[in-house]
């Protein structure tokens, strides 16, 4: 059975995009070099893209034309755009990216039951949300960026439990941490991701809490709430 894996880029207070949805942060002179020769060598083994509409034509725009290391394996790995309006998803002169028009949720769990593989879910906040709710996320890779935006899209809009499986950092100054997400009812020790009422104003980060309180735990809400 394949996996779906989500890696998200995200600011030290948890945001994926600024105050106007936009990724200018990302351009902020942080070294990727690393990070993406690690990415290169992961994407050997992925077998599918997920991509949410908006996301797809932010992918279109840039990488079918890139030069860089990643441009290959992301444009010659297939993609699944899913969207409601889209009827086609042309790719410049590479191969198209299939359309999915249904439900996300049902199509990705079937998807998954046919496949052996990893599928990689990058940005695409609605799909990536949908599938975390489903339980149909089977590892969450967030790479935390030394910024703080202190308002924008947060990434977590409803709250969730995780289990911390590695960090590495990386001298360009990104964190990498990943995560397997728990189903309701685990007993698994976990990080409790949470967004409160004002989510809009995004979620923060805050250290672990001492071990005689809480081994292993980590929280993330809006505040001190």
């Amino acid at each position: 059975m394949g996996r779906v894996v989500a890696q998200q880029i995200v600011t030290v207070d948890g945001f994926a995009a600024d105050e106007q949805g936009e990724l200018g942060f990302f351009g902020d002179g942080t070294d990727w070099a690393e990070v993406d020769r690690r990415t290169h060598a992961w994407l050997g083994g992925v077998e599918r893209i997920l991509l949410g509409a908006n996301t797809y034509r932010l992918f279109v725009e840039y990488w079918p034309t890139a030069g860089e290391l990643l441009a290959e394996p992301i444009n010659t790995t297939p993609k699944t755009v899913f969207s409601s309006t889209l009827s086609e998803a042309p790719c410049g002169e590479w191969r198209p990216a299939e359309v999915e028009r249904g439900d996300p949720v049902q199509a990705v769990r079937r998807m998954t039951t046919s496949s052996s593989e990893d599928m990689v879910v990058w940005g695409s906040l609605t799909l990536f949300r949908a599938l975390l709710a489903a339980e149909l996320i089977d590892e969450l890779e967030l790479r935390v960026m030394p910024i703080v935006l202190a308002a924008g899209t947060p990434l977590f809009t409803e709250p969730a439990r995780l289990a911390l499986r590695g960090v590495e950092s990386y001298e360009g100054g990104v964190l990498l941490t990943r995560y397997h997400p728990l189903s309701s009812d685990s007993t698994d020790i976990m990080c409790i991701i949470g967004a409160g009422p004002g989510a809009r104003e995004g979620a923060w980060l805050l250290p672990p809490l001492s071990p005689s309180r809480a081994p292993g735990v980590w929280t993330a809400g809006r505040g001190a709430e």
